[in-house]
């Protein structure tokens, strides 16, 4: 293992990327103030006389954005931008909700939790010898033939479940789903990674026909999972393919961020519909923030998991809880509260005075997984990863490697050759 070197990038570059940091700091507090004002089951309220000293934890840890300014792009770059909003949004949400438990310790825990996992995914490497390298040519053909591996996979799916129902419709329809296991693994690694990574090489490779192919397989997860993300996902994975195209990688990072928490908070201005400021601000960063609250206060009073919520581990240890998310929907009748790996495999594994610990693992992990994007080209590694952010914040690290196919992400990347930058001919 050895520490990555700072790229020495352009002042402009690094003034644009202070810019728009700063600038989601801004729309993040605002955000959260709304939040508070819209959702009153959230625990969460907003008292200008409260702010004080936990406060200070909040603008301790937002000079850690500073260090944004100094990494090259990785795929520990974008995880880690994601996961530092939410840490942020969380010492906010700490000075201000009702829930019980030590919110100085909650606090503390969660700079350091957030510095344990961000230094290393961000800055250090693992040397990952090649084993086996596939040709340009090869690869192309394999691409292919995923789609229609891919196509056969949701064949066989829709025979399980196939409809055409609106966002409220789907809700309640989806409890009644049921896959067999084998099929619920297919088709996360398919979504998750396998055509991500197919649109973005094919846009890389200027083959547009073939990438709008694999948009339209993306788009047919919805009607068979009746999930937003299948639902948001092919418009995501093109956004970010106009966005990459204009601003360098780092900056479409924040910019990914920014834009749609930007939408959803100027969508407040029409109260009648709130949509938009539900799906862009408080489902993708207020909700994975307040969790780690939620979670606090929760194993604050309640034996901790010592892990037993991977299914591998209660195998043989055995768990006093069902699924996290159910133990969480019943006690504070909030949803199915699934959460980040610093609720899962921090707060509720180890207890949090131990989480900077744990954190610290999943950074290495994620610093490995890092690696073998690095001989990528940036714009391919943030395309393919495109589902990943939101994973990182709302589903512990162990689901997100097996379940959503992270490891075949990271597969993908180890055996892909070099010039996929180059044009197709």
């Amino acid at each position: 293992m050895e520490t990555m070197q700072i790229p020495l990038s352009s002042n402009v570059e690094r003034f644009k990327l202070l810019l728009g940091i700063v600038a989601q700091l801004v729309v993040c507090c605002l955000v959260l103030v709304v939040d508070a004002w819209k959702d009153s089951s959230s625990h969460v309220f907003f008292d200008p006389g409260r702010i004080g000293l936990l406060m200070g934890f909040a603008l301790c840890f937002s000079t850690v954005g500073l260090l944004f300014l100094l990494a090259k792009f990785s795929f520990g770059y974008l995880i880690s931008y994601n996961i530092y909003l939410m840490i942020l949004g969380f010492l906010w949400i700490n000075q201000f909700t009702d829930l019980n438990y030590d919110h100085y310790e909650a606090a503390l825990s969660a700079v350091a939790s957030g510095i344990a996992f961000i230094v290393p995914a961000m800055f250090l490497r693992v040397r990952i010898p090649r084993v086996w390298t596939v040709s340009e040519f090869a690869f192309s053909r394999a691409v292919s033939v995923a789609l229609i591996l891919v196509a056969i996979v949701l064949s066989i799916v829709s025979f399980y479940n196939f409809r055409l129902l609106g966002l409220e419709s789907a809700e309640g329809a989806r409890e009644s789903l049921h896959f067999p296991a084998a099929l619920r693994y297919a088709m996360g690694a398919t979504a998750s990674a396998i055509l991500p990574f197919a649109f973005a090489y094919l846009v890389v490779r200027k083959c547009y026909f073939r990438a709008m192919l694999a948009v339209a397989l993306l788009a047919l997860f919805y009607p068979v999972t009746l999930t937003k993300t299948a639902l948001f996902l092919p418009l995501w994975v093109v956004f970010l393919a106009l966005l990459t195209r204009v601003v360098e990688t780092r900056l479409a990072v924040v910019l990914s961020c920014l834009l749609p928490m930007t939408v959803g908070l100027i969508s407040v201005l029409y109260p009648h519909n709130s949509f938009y400021f539900f799906v862009l601000a408080h489902r993708m960063y207020v909700m994975p923030a307040n969790a780690l609250a939620f979670y606090n206060d929760f194993f604050w009073s309640n034996p901790i998991t010592n892990f037993c919520q991977i299914n591998i581990v209660k195998q043989f240890v055995g768990c006093a809880y069902s699924e996290l998310g159910v133990v969480f929907k019943g006690v504070y009748e909030h949803g199915n509260y699934n959460a980040s790996l610093f609720a899962t495999e921090g707060i509720a594994s180890v207890g949090v005075r131990l989480a900077p610990i744990s954190c610290f693992v999943c950074g290495l992990l994620v610093a490995a997984i890092s690696s073998a994007g690095d001989r990528l080209q940036g714009r391919l590694v943030l395309i393919s990863s495109a589902l990943f952010p939101a994973l990182f914040l709302n589903v512990p690290l162990s689901v997100i490697m097996v379940t959503h196919g992270a490891l075949v992400l990271f597969l993908i990347w180890c055996v892909a050759p070099d010039d996929l930058d180059r044009e197709s001919t």
